[in-house]
């Protein structure tokens, strides 16, 4: 039903002070999960080709939740380099879905 360990594992190693890192690129992790989530339920393809589409819109969601609690977490958090990031996460994106659908 979960992920089998040895997929796990895969994606840790020790460094030298015994702490558990992820050894794994973003896709490494994407696959994984998505592995182990269809070890649950089976995504259809539709669901399949839906993932970098739910991506894009979590980078905006993280945009929102920061702009909505401006006056919990204060201005520091909106300033150009937040913006810069998280703007510069969704041209990536967006170049990606974009090169992947005329592949399609």
């Amino acid at each position: 039903m979960f992920m089998e360990k040895r997929n796990h594992n895969a994606l840790l190693r020790m460094n030298k002070n015994g702490n558990t890192r992820l050894n794994a690129s973003k896709n490494d992790i994407a696959k994984a999960f998505i592995d182990g989530y269809q070890q649950v339920r089976v995504l259809t393809h539709e669901e399949y080709l839906a993932i970098p589409y739910y991506e894009l819109l979590s980078v905006i969601w993280v945009m929102a939740i920061h702009a909505n609690n401006v006056d919990r977490i204060g201005y520091k958090y909106l300033e150009k380099p937040f913006w810069d990031r998280w703007l510069s996460k969704l041209k990536e994106l967006e170049k990606l879905l974009l090169s992947s659908s005329s592949i399609n």
